[in-house]
């Protein structure tokens, strides 16, 4: 799992929330509620983010714009 990372293919969430302009304890509540999960998560609880991701957070910000509840 260590070469995923090194690789440079995964984002920690705390990169992943900067690139993206949201807090990661939003990122937290979406893999929590089912909107956004992480590509992985370590054996230690950390998650990691993929590049490709970003479209489902633009997606998922542009529903929260039209104001669609998110748990739906």
């Amino acid at each position: 799992m260590n070469d995923f990372i090194s690789s440079k293919k995964y984002l920690s969430i705390g990169a992943f929330s900067k690139l993206v302009g949201i807090s990661r304890k939003n990122l937290i509540y979406y893999d929590e509620v089912g909107i956004l999960k992480p590509a992985f998560v370590k054996e230690n609880g950390y998650r990691y983010y993929s590049y490709s991701q970003i479209d489902e957070v633009s997606i998922i910000l542009a529903l929260k714009d039209l104001d669609v509840p998110l748990k739906k």
